[in-house]
């Protein structure tokens, strides 16, 4: 008696579902893709010269990845509320606790603003 056997991966029905779902609604998200994800990595990648990671090894470059984060994040708050609306909140909120955090924020944007 001939057969035939076939293999197949014990997580092959997520990926078959994955391929279903971008058979119907693939191309929808990949329009809104460049807006969403790759602008922000290319903002930074601008920032950083275009080339590589100045550390070696993962903990290294994951803290440099996460300054680089928090930095594009921080430029974008200042953007959206503006430098005197910042100011006005840290303001506030060293009114209310003595939190070293503002402090440091306020010495940030006052370097910021002299550039």
């Amino acid at each position: 008696m001939k057969y035939k056997q076939l293999y197949r991966w014990e997580h092959q029905t997520v990926i078959d579902r994955h391929r279903a779902r971008m058979e119907t609604d693939g191309r929808e998200h990949m329009k809104n893709r460049p807006a969403l994800a790759e602008h922000p990595f290319g903002i930074m990648k601008i920032q950083m010269g275009w080339l590589h990671f100045l550390m070696r090894g993962l903990e290294k470059v994951k803290a440099e990845m996460n300054l680089q984060m928090l930095s594009y994040n921080f430029q974008r708050v200042l953007k959206l509320l503006g430098i005197d609306a910042f100011k006005n909140d840290l303001k506030d909120r060293k009114k209310e606790d003595n939190d070293i955090f503002p402090a440091f924020f306020a010495v940030i944007i006052i370097k910021y603003q002299s550039l």
